[in-house]
């Protein structure tokens, strides 16, 4: 039976309320904003001669406002040539030569819609067919060439960050046209035009190579252990030599930045869902992840030069949770006390969630009699919410299905979803 404490009050619990300044920022582990996709943002056909009409009434080259700037980029990035052509003539933008780069993102959105859901005979048909006006070429490995000629003949570093972030979403589709190394020469062409690459640059390059991995060959959710063990050895190859080109031709140097070692280390494991996945599927058992010898070598880096982060222990109870190492996963969230991390929503959400799915319940037991306790003392870093309820929720489920333990867990538990209803 579980030895009571003290908590007689547990009506004084801390929930997060909107527009609560305490409340997390948003990372890769949250849920996102719920915003459309590209290839599925549509405007109504008036609204293009409407917001021309619109237009005209205004003086000439007058200075657009935010409002202005927003609908005309929304309208180019649907993916009209003909449109973002006559935009960017009359000057609808505060960037009217990004107009046109903006095309290239609909169009290509599109098209990954069509990719994705094709089987591998119709994806070579549509590699072979991709086209765009009003150039003559076919074939999707002028989709690059495309985009340069639009350039503007003065390009700002915003035009270079268009530039890399359309060749890395190219690299994901047809690796073998474009392989993710040579975005490095696009970064030397911004080099050479006298403009600095910030190391947040390279933070998005690591970060994109390591969670978008390639579509499977076949059209299918997921590909075998043999090409993910290939597509392992070329992620970590790409990301180590961008990372050495990082310091020997930009000069910046790579030892002690956080970042580029939790990019490896996402990059050597499976991916791992977001808070939302991993409390929507709440009754499903954790899917086994591989261990890879990889994986340990970023850690020993890790490590040696730099200090723990909440993002790194995530990433480490994830891992241990997938590989159905409990005694390690308990171990790296007693640790955060000891390296000085708040334990707040997110990182409670994330330890009751993977002891639920995991379904281990002699671990499932001790974090009730043990981590319970300290969850309920936690200072103003906390805030409760549902996610939290329905993990716990779970986890008194599998232990005591027949309701004769841990009363004073199910009380909280209780009042948790009460307080968040559905």
């Amino acid at each position: 039976m579980l030895t009571d404490f003290k908590t007689s009050d547990y009506s004084r619990l801390k929930v997060a309320r909107p527009g609560d300044i305490s409340c997390t920022k948003t990372s890769w582990w949250k849920k996102p904003k719920l915003l459309p996709e590209i290839s599925d943002l549509r405007l109504p056909d008036e609204v293009y001669e409407q917001f021309l009409d619109a237009l005209r009434a205004q003086p000439p080259f007058a200075e657009r406002d935010d409002a202005t700037d927003l609908l005309a980029r929304t309208i180019a990035i649907q993916g009209s040539r003909y449109q973002a052509d006559k935009l960017a003539n009359v000057y609808a933008s505060k960037d009217p030569d990004s107009l046109r780069l903006l095309t290239h993102f609909g169009m290509l959105a599109c098209f990954t819609k069509l990719f994705r859901e094709a089987d591998e005979k119709e994806r070579h048909e549509l590699l072979r067919n991709f086209r765009m006006e009003p150039f003559p070429e076919m074939g999707f490995k002028w989709a690059l060439d495309f985009f340069i000629r639009d350039l503007p003949i003065r390009p700002t570093a915003h035009h270079y960050h268009l530039a890399l972030m359309y060749y890395l979403n190219l690299s994901r589709i047809a690796p073998q046209n474009y392989p993710p190394i040579r975005i490095l020469d696009i970064m030397l062409l911004v080099t050479s035009q006298g403009m600095h690459v910030p190391r947040s640059t390279f933070h998005l390059i690591l970060n994109h190579i390591a969670t978008k991995r390639p579509f499977p060959p076949d059209g299918s959710d997921s590909a075998s252990n043999a090409d993910l063990r290939v597509q392992l050895k070329e992620r970590l190859h790409n990301m180590t030599t961008i990372i050495k080109r990082m310091k020997v031709d930009f000069g910046l140097e790579y030892l002690r930045d956080e970042e580029i070692y939790l990019a490896l280390y996402r990059a050597s494991c499976d991916p791992f869902p977001t808070i939302p996945d991993l409390i929507r599927d709440i009754t499903l058992p954790l899917p086994l992840h591989a261990f890879e010898f990889s994986e340990m070598a970023v850690r020993f880096f890790a490590d040696k030069y730099i200090p723990k982060s909440p993002e790194f222990f995530m990433l480490e109870l994830m891992s241990f949770a997938h590989r159905r190492r409990w005694r390690s996963f308990v171990k790296r969230w007693l640790w955060l006390v000891k390296f000085g991390v708040t334990r707040d929503a997110d990182l409670w959400t994330v330890f009751w969630g993977c002891l639920a799915r995991g379904q281990h319940e002699y671990d499932i037991r001790l974090a009730l009699t043990n981590q319970f306790p300290e969850m309920m003392d936690e200072g103003e870093g906390l805030k409760m919410n549902r996610e939290i309820g329905i993990a716990l929720k779970r986890c008194l489920e599998l232990v005591d299905p027949e309701n004769l333990e841990f009363e004073m867990q199910k009380k909280v538990t209780g009042r948790i979803l009460e307080t968040f209803p559905q």
